[in-house]
C-alpha cells in the first residue's frame, strides 16, 4: 500500500495510484482519507524525476543538502540519496553527499540541468 500514496496533505488527503486504490486505507479520525489519483482535476502526465551521480571531483562531496540549497539554486528538488546500495528517502537537510552517491531529483528539465551542473562543478584547483 504504501508505495502506492505520492501525496498526503496535512487536511489528511492522499492520492493513490491505480494499483494501490484497491487497498481501502482508512485515515486518522473518522472519514476514508485516500482518493483515487484520477481525481486529481489535472493530474500530471509525466513527473520528471532524474538521478545524477556524485563523483569525487565533485565540489558537493562533503557538502551538506542545506549548504548547496538546490532547490534555491536551481529550483531542482532531492527526493532521495542512494549510497552504498541503499535509498535514502527525503534526505534531512544535514545529509552530507559523499562521492559516487547518486542523488535523485525532480524538477522541469531546466532545474534538472542546472541540479545536474552543481552537482558535477569539480572542485576549485
Amino acid at each position: 500500500m504504501g508505495g502506492g500514496i505520492i501525496a498526503c496533505a496535512a487536511a489528511g488527503a492522499a492520492f493513490l495510484t491505480p494499483a494501490a486504490r484497491r487497498d481501502q486505507v482508512r485515515g486518522p479520525g473518522s472519514g476514508q482519507c485516500v482518493a483515487p489519483i484520477d481525481d486529481l482535476a489535472d493530474p500530471p502526465a509525466e513527473i520528471p524525476v532524474e538521478a545524477a551521480k556524485v563523483t569525487d571531483r565533485s565540489a558537493a562531496v562533503g557538502r551538506t543538502l542545506r549548504d548547496l540549497d538546490l532547490r534555491a539554486e536551481t529550483g531542482a528538488s532531492v527526493l532521495a540519496i542512494m549510497r552504498r546500495g541503499e535509498m535514502r528517502a527525503n534526505p534531512a537537510p544535514e545529509t552530507r553527499l559523499e562521492a559516487d552517491d547518486t542523488v535523485v531529483l525532480i524538477g522541469t528539465a531546466e532545474q534538472l540541468g542546472r541540479a545536474r551542473a552543481t552537482l558535477g562543478r569539480p572542485t576549485a584547483a
